[in-house]
């Protein structure tokens, strides 16, 4: 029976085909840090919620004017931001 040729019995007369480079180290080392990531994301969430443990936020009442009024001004100069 005849011996199959293998990549190492070629010889010289056909030329090696060169091995294909595997890339994907970087890729699963992004993928790596990226679930850490999310894993402390996710951490940094739950304990800045269990700081307020169920309190709610304290009831502010927003300081708007009614649309139409004038801006109340000292004399008539420019208002101070």
């Amino acid at each position: 029976m005849a011996r199959s040729r293998t990549r190492d019995d070629r010889g010289d007369d056909m030329p090696k085909r060169p091995e294909q480079v595997k890339r994907d180290g970087p890729y699963v080392v992004m993928l790596f840090i990226t679930l850490v990531a999310v894993a402390v994301g996710c951490v940094l969430l739950y304990l800045d919620n269990s700081e307020y443990a169920g309190k709610s936020p304290p009831k502010e009442t927003p300081n708007v004017r009614a649309l139409g009024t004038e801006l109340k001004s000292d004399g008539g100069t420019a208002p101070k931001l």
